[in-house]
């Protein structure tokens, strides 16, 4: 075996489809979801290999498209080392199509800046509130959720987060839907529009009180900056930038921006200067927000 496939996952099941649902808890800096994946097993196997690292999994199975037959799992082992969740089935899988689901694995919010974490910004009254965000690149979204966490495994995404009322919750894609939470009214179950075909590390996620402004292209596509709250005129400039920077690449690599939205968000503490999820740009707030008539 070739030192490159200890770390690759084996190609025996491929994704092509998640629908990940989150629930943020801030009161106890936590967070729990489920996944659904769909899933080409293209060669007979009774152990499923995908990535995940910092999650509980208390279970999961899979269920054959055709038959439905339901096919339950065994056993979950976890391998920090490299990161892996091993999915033990109940019966050897027979090559076709199938959704494998794993459902009520939870984490920390913590603070690593990586994954999905928490970052402290200071309210309209100066009290000190937390904020969930997602930073995936290279190799964390195993952290958020389990998944084939390879750039080479492109798949599409279906987001929904249930959240507080008074957060602003962003994916890569529009909001499709809104509804109250039935288990607690003080939250939002919001559903997000079905993602084009990506990699895992540009999911992302951001929840949290922001102001924010808006410009409508003429390509149709909806161009957003978020700002902390009260510091809407400190995202002018960036808007502005944007606004026009999109048709211009447009128009230069005669390539049409794929995705109906663009939204540039800054975030309090962050590793990197920026980065690139599709449709829900990141940045650090001293780099995208400045007061536009001093620059």
């Amino acid at each position: 075996m070739s030192s490159d496939n200890l770390y690759l996952l084996p190609k025996n099941v491929v994704p092509s489809h998640y629908d990940l649902s989150l629930f943020i808890n801030f009161e106890d800096l936590s967070f729990k979801g489920d996944v659904s994946i769909q899933v080409k097993i293209k060669s007979p196997t009774k152990v499923i290999k995908l990535h995940g690292v910092g999650l509980s999994i208390p279970s999961a199975s899979l269920t054959y498209d055709e038959t439905s037959k339901v096919v339950s799992c065994e056993a979950v082992d976890t391998d920090e080392g490299s990161q892996t969740i091993s999915l033990s089935m109940a019966e050897e899988l027979m090559p076709g199509l199938a959704t494998l689901s794993l459902k009520s694995f939870t984490a920390p919010l913590d603070t690593q800046m990586r994954g999905l974490y928490r970052s402290k910004y200071t309210g309209e009254d100066d009290s000190e509130r937390w904020m969930a965000v997602t930073q995936f690149e290279a190799a964390s979204a195993r952290r958020c959720f389990p998944c084939w966490d390879e750039p080479e495994l492109k798949a599409t995404f279906c987001v929904t987060l249930t959240v507080p009322k008074d957060k602003t919750a962003l994916s890569n894609m529009p909001e499709k839907s809104r509804e109250d939470y039935s288990e607690n009214p003080a939250y939002d179950v919001i559903a997000f529009e079905k993602s084009p075909i990506m990699s895992t590390y540009l999911v992302a996620v951001v929840v949290g009180e922001y102001d924010s402004l808006e410009r409508d292209l003429a390509s149709g596509v909806k161009v957003r900056v978020f700002t902390p709250k009260g510091k809407k005129v400190q995202g002018e400039f960036a808007l502005d930038v944007a606004s026009r920077a999109l048709p211009y690449y447009t128009d230069y690599f005669q390539i049409a921006y794929p995705l109906p939205k663009l939204d540039l968000i800054t975030v309090p503490d962050f590793s990197a200067g920026a980065m690139e999820n599709w449709g829900l740009v990141t940045y650090r707030w001293a780099t995208s927000c400045h007061l536009g008539h001093t620059n």
